[in-house]
């Protein structure tokens, strides 16, 4: 999700099922804050990586049907390149 701001000094906008009044910051998809920030009236306030966009802290392969859960590096399952 990506924040933006309509900096319009009047009138209301409305696209993509949100609503803007001068000076609102509103959470939009990527897609959509591509579309807005094309247009002179709108700017990115904030990006951010939703949680399922970041890489895990701990190791997810599964064995016997469980996740393995060590932290990462794993010794086990990470990719190590040992000569």
């Amino acid at each position: 999700m990506t924040t933006v701001r309509y900096t319009a000094d009047g009138g209301h906008y409305r696209v993509g099922g949100h609503g803007f009044d001068p000076g609102d910051e509103k959470d939009v998809d990527d897609d959509l804050a591509d579309y807005l920030t094309d247009r002179d009236d709108f700017e990115v306030v904030d990006t951010s990586v939703g949680q399922e966009d970041e890489p895990p802290d701990t190791c997810d392969e599964l064995i016997d049907g469980e996740v393995c859960g060590r932290d990462l590096p794993c010794r086990y399952h990470s990719d190590d390149e040992e000569d």
